[in-house]
């Protein structure tokens, strides 16, 4: 058994117990004022009425304190404290697993992380046409992100055609790649209706161009590991 799992369940018997504990002290019968002054008598006179005063009168019956009450709202506040004590440390203790290298999953390469994202769109004729491009422009900003260090997902579509042109990329898959971006916004932001067929296509493409690229990169970093300089590669 792993030790933070030990201290956990130590800890909720504790949080356990002592509820119980504070359970039991406000169930006690709460002290009536009569019995506590009886208690305080001499041991002679205990047992016995008060003498009769005359000089005193329309004294009022003596009332329950309402001890009761005041021990079961102390007691809640108690269970209610424990119980949020109990779920702020085992936030804290997830949180630090989640946090601990040896439990941290690695991250996937660009084009596979794109390349499951595609696979979501490829049920084309279930989506709608907006949000289907809504989703492959973004998954290519976040490719190109990755692949080529470009901040792509915060730029407008006009920022970001110019860039295309200084990715090391052939002129034509550039221009492929322009063309399906440009597309895309009328039917993101203006309401214009996309056919199945250019769907379809836009999709096709989108893995054409993570398939050309990743080929392309991984030849640059072969190169680059044999020659010990940079090399620039173009995908044809």
């Amino acid at each position: 058994m792993k030790p933070g799992a030990t201290i956990f369940r130590v800890f909720l018997l504790s949080i356990i117990l002592s509820g119980w504990t504070v359970a039991a002290w406000a169930e006690e019968p709460p002290v009536m004022p009569g019995e506590s002054l009886q208690k305080a008598q001499p041991p002679g006179l205990q047992g016995q009425p008060p003498a009769e005063m005359n000089d005193i009168h329309d004294i009022k019956p003596l009332q329950p304190f309402p001890g009761g009450h005041t021990r079961l709202f102390i007691a809640g506040a108690v269970l209610v404290l424990l119980a949020m004590a109990a779920i702020v440390w085992w936030w804290i203790h997830r949180r630090r697993k989640r946090e601990d290298p040896e439990t941290v999953m690695p991250a996937l390469p660009p084009e596979e992380s794109a390349r499951r994202a595609l696979a979501e769109l490829s049920d084309i004729e279930r989506i709608e046409g907006r949000k289907f491009y809504f989703k492959l422009s973004l998954i290519l900003r976040r490719y190109i992100h990755h692949r080529f260090d470009v901040g792509a997902p915060e730029m407008t579509t006009e920022e970001f055609l110019p860039v295309v042109d200084r990715l090391n990329m052939s002129t034509d898959l550039g221009r492929q790649l322009k063309a399906v971006l440009r597309r895309a916004e009328p039917v993101k932001f203006a309401g214009e209706t996309a056919t199945e067929n250019t769907m379809r296509s836009d999709l096709d493409f989108a893995h054409e161009f993570i398939d050309t690229t990743t080929r392309s990169t991984h030849a640059v970093e072969a190169d680059t590991g044999n020659t010990g300089t940079p090399a620039t590669a173009e995908a044809g």
